[in-house]
């Protein structure tokens, strides 16, 4: 009976994943961006990965922006050609299955030196 047990007690500890297993890792993130306006704009690109991706939130000045799922080791990609003369703080929030929440933010400093 000990032996049955400790056996089922050892299945269900290696089954476990390890906490690492559960996180969101970027390896891939934006540079901060600084452009005039007349110039065309750029996109900005996120990598990241985890076992059980779920979805993704980007805000621009903490108003969303766009939002949808996501995969593990797949780009999203924002673009942001259309932006005015103005400062910007993108953030991007992914979240997993597991609950797991990572961000990241970028400044955009989209000067009006070249505005009519």
């Amino acid at each position: 009976m000990k032996i049955a047990l400790l056996s089922i007690l050892i299945l269900l500890l290696t089954s476990l994943p390890t906490k690492g297993q559960n996180e969101i890792t970027f390896i891939k993130t934006p540079e901060d961006l600084s452009f005039e306006y007349g110039e065309e704009g750029d996109n900005l690109t996120w990598i990241a990965i985890s076992n059980n991706a779920s979805v993704y939130l980007v805000t621009v000045d903490n108003n969303l922006y766009a939002a949808g799922e996501w995969s593990s080791n797949q780009s999203i990609t924002i673009p942001i050609i259309e932006l005015l003369p103005n400062y910007y703080n993108f953030t991007i929030e992914l979240h997993n299955d597991y609950g797991y929440v990572l961000y990241d933010s970028v400044s955009i400093d989209r000067s009006s030196t070249s505005a009519t």
